[in-house]
């Protein structure tokens, strides 16, 4: 398993102010990428993850409701790539543990100590 620090991550890239074909992004689309970027496993992504990331949501931009059911497959199997699921994120192998402490202990340990006077 991959253990991946539970915080968010603060260096995913700002998505780019206009799309391919100069429009804007649709607000949908910004909100996806603000959370697909703060996911803490995408400190592990090197830019060729990135660009794919971008090509994914250039994908959902271009999605309406009455998309074919073919692209919404597409979406939903490239979102499985990129881990934005519990699911997808343990198909991967990925699991999310607790920060550590100064110490070097993970957050969640409580100390045997706590259960000494019960």
């Amino acid at each position: 398993w991959i253990e991946v620090e539970d915080t968010p991550n603060t260096s995913g890239p700002q998505l780019p102010a206009r799309r391919r074909n100069g429009d804007r992004w649709p607000v949908h689309a910004v909100a996806r990428w603000k959370v697909w970027r703060a996911m803490p496993h995408t400190r592990l992504w090197q830019a060729s993850d990135w660009t794919f990331a971008q090509d994914t949501l250039e994908l959902l931009a271009r999605l309406t409701d009455d998309a074919p059911a073919a692209l919404w497959a597409e979406f939903r199997a490239r979102e499985r790539i990129l881990g934005v699921t519990l699911d997808a994120r343990q198909s991967m192998r990925i699991c999310y543990v607790a920060p550590c402490t100064d110490d070097g202990s993970p957050e969640s340990l409580v100390s045997l100590d706590s259960y000494r006077d019960l």
